[in-house]
């Protein structure tokens, strides 16, 4: 079953926004569709905070994770890891750190799916601290599979955000509210 495809800059931290648009995307694509993320050789959990985040919120969310490896890690094989796993995608999420546009390996996934036409929405946190549309395919965005039209349930999910929990409650008309322990500190979702 082809994957919603989501990956992130390793030093792009994960801030409630953009929490909310990954949530949000999860929510609005079918529920058949795994959550694709990037796994190094040789470990179990995701290569950046993004996408260990993902990791640990789809089963709450009831998605499988379908997680990516490379057989080794060198460039060749991650590289061909990357055009594997967006050939198998319903369409790719990018996120981009403050500083950086479309390049490392989140650039080089978000290549790979623009080569091949698969969807593709991508954001950079601003300066501001909140996430800005860096482009998106035409019908990504209406009537695409990441369509915007999110939250269309309304309902709670708790999930985990290191040391604690948190809680997203969202209503149903594009509305939501977070609540996660010190929303400032985001260390815990640092790459070390």
């Amino acid at each position: 079953m082809p994957s919603l495809v989501i990956v992130g800059s390793g030093d792009l931290w994960v801030t409630p926004e953009i929490m909310s648009i990954v949530i949000g995307k999860i929510l609005n694509t079918p529920p058949i569709h795994p959550l694709g993320v990037r796994v190094p050789r040789g470990a179990d959990e995701p290569t950046t905070p993004l996408e260990r985040f993902v990791a640990q919120i789809g089963p709450s969310l009831g998605r499988v994770i379908d997680r990516n490896r490379a057989d080794t890690n060198q460039k060749g094989d991650v590289w061909r890891r990357d055009y594997d796993m967006v050939e198998h995608a319903v369409a790719v999420l990018a996120f981009f750190a403050p500083d950086q546009e479309m390049e490392g390996g989140t650039g080089h996934v978000v290549q790979a799916a623009l080569a091949r036409n698969i969807p593709v929405e991508a954001y950079r946190l601003g300066e501001t601290g909140r996430p800005e549309l860096l482009g998106s395919d035409d019908g990504v965005l209406q009537g695409g599979p990441l369509d915007p039209s999110i939250y269309n349930v309304p309902g709670t999910i708790t999930f985990p955000y290191p040391p604690s929990v948190g809680t997203l409650i969202w209503t149903g008309s594009g509305n939501y509210s977070f609540n996660i322990p010190d929303p400032h500190d985001h260390s815990t979702w640092r790459k070390p």
